[in-house]
């Protein structure tokens, strides 16, 4: 991941450390601000949005796990690396539990800084990027879901598609042939994805509870089921292919088409015995004239 200008926060009380940090991120492109202590540190996170922080654990008015725990509280996700002096570690650790990112000893500073930095953004980023498309995943009106090819087994489904199908859970899901109206349909389905994406395929499938449902269907094979192989791609994958795809609701559109199939029918029928009715007649008048 290519990380642009950095704006950094470096807290520390000591001007030497400062120097020395500032030393160990010359090759890196930022603009650092310094604080000497906690309460200079809080004021420029409201003044800044930050892509990084250096937190020396040692401050005149905070020690760094208080500062790190108020930070958070505060809703400030900035990155937060911290610098410790020596026998500082066992503390450091418990600052990676309230919120930083990570922890370098001071006589480390020279060689690791910069890696950690760099480090510390790209988690970060990663980490806000998988929030957002969690939200995505879990808000979506669209029903989502991923099974495996090989017998349809339900390995996520957003709660969407459980409303659609009447289900509290994955698991209500299990077997899949729950909600296939024809076994061979999903073989087919397999099939068709195999040669590329479906789309917008429609398919009438049951829900758990037994009712029927029309959907409209869009499906590929997840990254790395082509080449025969699982790239892991859920936490919870069972490492065979897997397909996924999401699912419309199109149960009242397709109601009406069928209703409006059926008016037509009738319409038709109804006419047609009028013709009838029409050409008897014709044949009565002809018969008596």
């Amino acid at each position: 991941m290519e990380i642009g200008k950095i704006l950094l926060l470096l807290v520390d009380d000591d001007a030497v450390d400062r120097k020395l940090c500032e030393r160990a991120l010359s090759q890196l492109v930022m603009e650092i601000k310094e604080a000497e202590n906690g309460s200079e540190a809080l004021t420029l996170l409201d003044r800044d949005f930050f892509d990084c922080m250096i937190l020396d654990y040692v401050l005149p008015d905070f020690d760094g796990l208080a500062l790190v725990k108020e930070i958070r509280k505060r809703g400030y996700n900035v990155p937060i690396v911290v610098t410790t002096g020596h026998g500082d570690e066992l503390l450091a650790v418990e600052m990676i539990k309230a919120g930083a990112q990570d922890y370098i000893p001071k006589d480390k500073v020279p060689e690791l800084l910069a890696r950690a930095i760099k480090s510390a953004i790209e988690s970060q980023k990663l980490s806000l990027e998988s929030d957002y498309y969690k939200n995505f995943y879990e808000n979506s009106p669209i029903g989502l879901f991923t099974t495996t090819v090989e017998d349809g087994t339900f390995v996520k489904a957003n709660p969407s598609f459980l409303k659609l199908f009447e289900a509290e859970s994955t698991s209500d899901l299990l077997p899949a042939s729950k909600i296939h109206v024809n076994p061979s349909l999903r073989s087919q389905i397999v099939e068709m994805v195999k040669k590329g994406v479906v789309r917008n395929l429609e398919a009438e499938l049951y829900t758990i509870k037994g009712n029927r449902i029309w959907i409209s269907l869009t499906a590929k094979l997840c990254k790395g089921a082509h080449i025969g192989k699982c790239q892991k791609c859920l936490a919870n994958c069972p490492g065979n292919q897997c397909l996924e795809g999401y699912v419309v609701d199109i149960n009242d559109k397709k109601m009406m088409a069928l209703k409006i199939q059926e008016m037509k029918k009738q319409e038709i029928a109804s006419l047609q015995e009028i013709q009838q009715s029409i050409n008897q007649r014709l044949k009565d008048f002809d018969k008596a004239s």
